[in-house]
């Protein structure tokens, strides 16, 4: 069932994000005095684009999630320590950087006469317009549609490479930016994604015994990152998942190794916590109402 937007066919919809967009076009167009923004979109435009929709859909999810959780929990064991807490945002300044290399050398002054050889329709499409992914299939969909961006951005931003009359040093330039992507990957591998949600949340809802089970089967079913018909992928084996899957032992959770409380233990240390502060109420009010009956024989 579709939702209505101001009519049943979407034109007052549209017709306002058609006037809101031309107008800012022309703005741009008319106080900066030059047509880019008129014609086809260059790619330099495109993938600058790109990167800001990838960043601001990352950095409005992290803002919610604090919003709505209070903390950031992976800073909870640094940020009263200095330097470590200094090393991480000095490790994040790494990864902005590094992400970004793509667009930076791909707008770089050294790449601008390349687009003037190479026609707008032959650029190559980014893998990531066809993925269609959800938790049914992938465990971390988010992470899969990260990486997928990240390498398709890649492939728009290398592609004046295509024109022979590119010089040398600014093709190489264009390859080396491939390190952005792969180090993104790197990043939601193995340090602050998936090892960071997958044996911890697994933790989390085997000592709080939130269906365990269930949650249990679904690990054995999903695949961590690629997507993956979920039917098909329990029945496979171990190895075969972990070499083609990254089902990796980074991201296991073994009750026996990993669980120092047992399933269900969070709870019954949060009812025995509740236990004690309820009968240290009782002792107050007694130790408070034999106060106030002293007081009374007293007068």
């Amino acid at each position: 069932m579709g939702i209505e937007a101001l009519d049943d066919y979407y034109l007052g919809l549209t017709g306002i994000i058609t006037v809101a967009y031309q107008l800012l076009f022309f703005s741009i167009a008319y106080g900066c005095q030059f047509d880019l923004l008129t014609g086809p979109f260059p790619r330099q435009i495109l993938v600058s684009i790109l990167m800001c929709v990838w960043a601001l859909r990352l950095s409005g999810f992290l803002f919610y999630r604090i919003i709505r959780t209070g903390h950031d929990s992976r800073f909870d064991k640094m940020r009263g320590r200095f330097f470590a807490f200094l090393a991480f945002w000095v490790f994040q300044m790494l990864w902005v950087w590094t992400v970004s290399l793509p667009v930076t050398i791909g707008n770089s002054p050294a790449l601008a006469a390349a687009d003037d050889d190479v026609p707008f329709g032959t650029l190559r499409t980014s893998p990531a317009s066809s993925c269609l992914a959800s938790v049914s299939c992938s465990r971390h969909p988010n992470y899969f549609g990260d990486i997928l961006t990240q390498f398709g951005i890649y492939t728009i931003a290398t592609s004046p490479t295509t024109s022979d009359t590119l010089p040398s040093a600014p093709r190489a330039a264009l390859y080396s930016s491939i390190v952005g992507p792969f180090f993104i990957t790197f990043l939601l591998l193995f340090l602050s994604g998936m090892p960071l949600s997958e044996r911890p949340t697994a933790k989390r809802r085997y000592e709080k015994d939130l269906n365990w089970e269930a949650y249990e089967q679904y690990q054995r079913r999903t695949s961590p990152l690629f997507p993956f018909p979920p039917a098909l992928y329990l029945r496979l084996p171990l190895w075969v998942k972990r070499a083609f899957f990254l089902e990796l032992p980074l991201y296991a959770f073994d009750p026996a190794k990993h669980s120092q409380v047992g399933r269900g233990g969070l709870n019954t240390e949060r009812r025995r916590d509740e236990d004690e502060r309820d009968a240290s109420d009782v002792d107050a009010d007694a130790n408070e109402g034999d106060v106030v009956e002293g007081e009374r024989n007293e007068h």
